[in-house]
């Protein structure tokens, strides 16, 4: 089984939406999507989102959305720990803080990645 990126979900969920809208079967839908049908009915499914607003869950489903999602850490990690000289559990404290944990991790781990590549981008740049 493929596992899908958030950004590549939410791309297909629209398309979905629009063939969906248009009139096209559900099975013939996630069929010419490459995906199981009992998966896109999962994705409908609605997830818990702890505090944050459902409008906001439903904006962080969309490509654009999830885009904008990663903007937001990335630019997290380089005023925090670039800029502010501070650690990834700060950026893990401020997700937590600010409700962002409801739609990104806010493990030690999962930051740990991002912030190696941000730094060695920079360095790359600046070279």
């Amino acid at each position: 089984m493929k596992r899908r990126s958030r950004l590549e979900r939410a791309e297909q969920l629209e398309t979905a939406n629009a063939r969906l809208r248009a009139g096209q079967p559900q099975r013939q839908v996630a069929a010419e999507l490459g995906l199981a049908r009992s998966t896109l009915q999962e994705w409908y499914k609605p997830v818990a989102v702890g505090a944050a607003p459902a409008v906001l869950a439903a904006c962080v489903e969309t490509p654009e959305g999830v885009q904008w999602l990663h903007q937001l850490v990335v630019a997290a990690h380089f005023c925090i720990t670039l800029q502010g000289g501070a650690g990834i559990r700060v950026v893990c404290q401020f997700l937590e803080l600010s409700g962002l944990s409801a739609f990104v991790g806010v493990s030690y781990g999962a930051h740990q990645g991002l912030n190696a590549a941000l730094e060695e981008a920079v360095v790359a740049i600046a070279s």
